[in-house]
């Protein structure tokens, strides 16, 4: 079955409401934080959800074209992988590590995300943000 994509929308502390798009045209986008200065950080990917057709019960839809999800960053309009944007700051992830999720980020710029190794093993990692 065929699910339209939904915006994401924010609204930040002022009550300026912003589109989060997704790095790659038809993700899906959940934000899960924003910083007061108003930098978001959640995942964008494959997504499940239900659809509901003339009567018929109710059925489960798929979208794994894009593959797992992956952490993101948005920033003045622009959606980053995270990964991309971190090794873009010099730092660098073990080597065959996702960032699949980012979950929080404070107004100092740190984010709390989880990280999945080339094993598998998910872990729960904190990117501190240089002075």
């Amino acid at each position: 079955c065929a699910l339209p994509i939904l915006r994401t929308v924010v609204v930040d502390g002022g009550g300026v409401e912003r589109e989060i798009l997704p790095p790659v045209s038809g993700q899906a986008v959940t934000p899960w934080a924003m910083n007061a200065s108003g930098v978001v950080v959640g995942r964008a990917g494959a997504y499940a959800s239900t659809a509901y057709a003339g009567g018929e019960s109710p059925r489960t839809c798929i979208n794994t074209a894009q593959g797992t999800s992956r952490a993101i960053i948005s920033s003045q309009g622009v959606t980053t992988d995270l990964a991309t944007w971190v090794t873009s700051k010099g730092l660098k992830l073990p080597t065959g590590a996702v960032l699949v999720d980012a979950y929080d980020i404070n107004d100092q710029g740190s984010i709390l995300a989880v990280m999945r190794a080339s094993n598998g093993t998910l872990s729960q990692v904190r990117l501190t943000a240089k002075p």
